[in-house]
C-alpha cells in the first residue's frame, strides 16, 4: 500500500507541477497582451493628440509672403501663389489642395497641356499639375472678375509622410507653394 500511496502522490503532484507550469504560461501570456495592447493605445492616443493639436494650428494660408503673380524668371514663364490652402488628409482623397487665381489673359492655361501647368510644393519632389477648379472651390476664395481658379491637388500619401516629418505648417504656407504657367 504504501507504494501504491507513492506512486499515487507522484503522479499528484506531476499533475500540479504540470498544471502550476501552464497556469504560470498563461499568466505570462496575460501579461505581454495587456502591456502589448497598453503600448498600442498610448501610442493611438499620442497620435490622436497630435493630429488634434494639429488642426487647431491657425490658418497660414492668408500669410503675407511676397507675391510672385506676374513676375516672370523670363518672358515666359510666371509664377503664382495660392489663395487658399487647404490641408485635411485625415478627411481623405482630395482634402489635400492649393488654390491659385490666374488672371484670365492666361486662360490658354486651362487648356495647356500638364507640361505647361505645374505647381511645386517645398518638400516634395515632384511637380503636381493643377487644373480648372470646379466652382464649388469657387465660395472659399475672394477672386475677382478678371481671373480664374486652378486648383493643384497634393497625393494624400505624399501629405501624410510630410505630417510625419513635422512639415504641417510648411504645407499650409502658400510661400512653399507655386503655380507655373509658360
Amino acid at each position: 500500500m504504501n507504494s501504491r500511496n507513492q506512486e499515487t502522490n507522484k503522479k499528484l503532484l506531476k499533475k500540479l507541477v504540470k498544471r502550476s507550469i501552464q497556469e504560470q504560461a498563461k499568466y505570462k501570456k496575460r501579461q505581454f497582451i495587456q502591456r502589448l495592447l497598453g503600448v498600442v493605445a498610448s501610442i493611438l492616443v499620442v497620435f490622436s493628440l497630435w493630429l488634434l493639436a494639429a488642426s487647431f494650428i491657425p490658418d497660414t494660408s492668408t500669410a503675407n509672403c511676397i507675391e510672385l503673380q506676374e513676375q516672370a524668371t523670363d518672358a515666359t514663364v510666371y509664377k503664382f501663389n495660392p489663395r487658399k490652402i487647404t490641408v485635411q488628409p485625415w478627411l481623405g482623397e482630395h482634402h489635400v489642395y492649393a488654390l491659385f487665381a490666374v488672371p484670365k489673359k492666361y486662360g490658354n492655361a486651362y487648356y495647356a497641356s500638364y507640361s505647361d501647368v505645374l505647381v511645386t510644393v517645398k518638400g516634395v519632389t515632384q511637380p503636381i499639375t493643377a487644373t480648372k477648379a470646379n466652382p464649388s472651390l469657387y465660395e472659399r476664395v475672394d477672386v475677382s472678375e478678371d481671373s480664374s481658379l486652378m486648383v493643384a491637388y497634393l497625393w494624400t500619401r505624399e501629405t501624410i509622410w510630410q505630417i510625419l516629418q513635422g512639415k504641417y505648417g510648411e504645407l499650409t504656407n502658400p510661400c512653399n507653394w507655386t503655380l507655373y504657367i509658360k
